[in-house]
């Protein structure tokens, strides 16, 4: 549910397992009694093993680069945000793609300190930006009115990154059916480092 600002949270934190190698917590927060968020964290103890990962889309250009084959500049949010974005104009709203599909460039406009826990935070928090909108995509109507929520989010974070640095945010429609559509996409550094992946499933109702 909505939260609001000038309304006290409180946070129930359940702990649901306590192992040697991974730890389960549930947190419920609540506003006025009820429950307006739920969250899940699992984390597990640093291990060595096999590596994989899915590499770096290989047709977006990097952040630095001004134009792409269309000529239009990049689409930039206004330097009164936390975040620096630069939006690749192919894949976004500016519609030259026929893919349910939306690229960006992502990071915070000032330094961060060295915590890996702060900045995993901040990535949970770059990570709800955009996917509604390749959702609504997935559907050719983003021109006409409607609404569109998140209605679950899941991350999984595989390597540590810095929020602080560029990370592209590539992310696209899988299915749409029954106003419900889901987003799956992912976060790499510029060194095209996998450092996590996303799914959500998002409310679409357009307007008939």
């Amino acid at each position: 549910r909505p939260g609001k600002n000038d309304t006290p949270t409180a946070l129930r934190v359940d702990r649901i397992r306590d192992g040697r190698s991974f730890t389960t917590r549930t947190v419920v927060a609540q506003q006025d009694g009820e429950a307006i968020f739920t969250l899940t964290a699992s984390f597990h103890k640093d291990e060595p093993g096999g590596e994989y990962s899915t590499p770096i889309a290989t047709d977006v250009p990097s952040a630095e680069e001004p134009l792409n084959q269309h000529g239009v500049p990049p689409l930039r949010w206004d330097h009164d945000r936390p975040f620096e974005r630069v939006e690749v104009p192919d894949f976004s709203h500016a519609g030259f793609s026929e893919e349910p599909r939306r690229a960006m460039w992502v990071r915070t406009r000032g330094r961060l300190p060295d915590d890996p826990h702060l900045h995993a935070c901040v990535l949970t928090f770059i990570s709800d930006m955009g996917i509604v909108g390749a959702v609504r995509a997935a559907l050719g109507r983003l021109h006409e009115r409607g609404m569109g929520a998140s209605l679950d989010h899941a991350m999984w974070f595989h390597r540590r990154a810095r929020a602080d640095e560029w990370l592209l945010f590539d992310v696209s429609s899988r299915s749409n059916a029954g106003s419900r559509g889901l987003g799956v996409g992912s976060l790499h550094t510029a060194a095209g480092v996998h450092a996590v992946t996303i799914g959500q499933e998002a409310l679409v109702r357009v307007r008939d």
